[in-house]
């Protein structure tokens, strides 16, 4: 994030917090979200093939697809 020094320096004195931190803050907590998203999808997806209902290539297909789109995800909050 590129501010200049006056408005860095009316930002921390705002909040009490620099930009810089905040925006770390921010897309670490988008990036956890991320992840435990994929993880919550790969469990369901286990469940369903463990049950029967959902076959070993679809299984790994939809691993594969929530995996890429999760790599873009973090990628584009960064």
């Amino acid at each position: 994030m590129a501010i200049d020094a006056a408005s860095s320096a009316v930002f921390v004195q705002g909040s009490g917090v620099d930009a810089a931190t905040l925006q770390t803050t921010v897309v670490s907590v988008a990036a956890v979200g991320v992840l435990l998203w994929l993880a919550w999808t790969a469990l369901a997806l286990w469940r369903d093939w463990r049950d029967g209902s959902l076959g070993l290539m679809d299984l790994q297909w939809g691993l594969m697809r929530a995996a890429v789109l999760s790599l873009l995800l973090i990628f584009l909050i960064r």
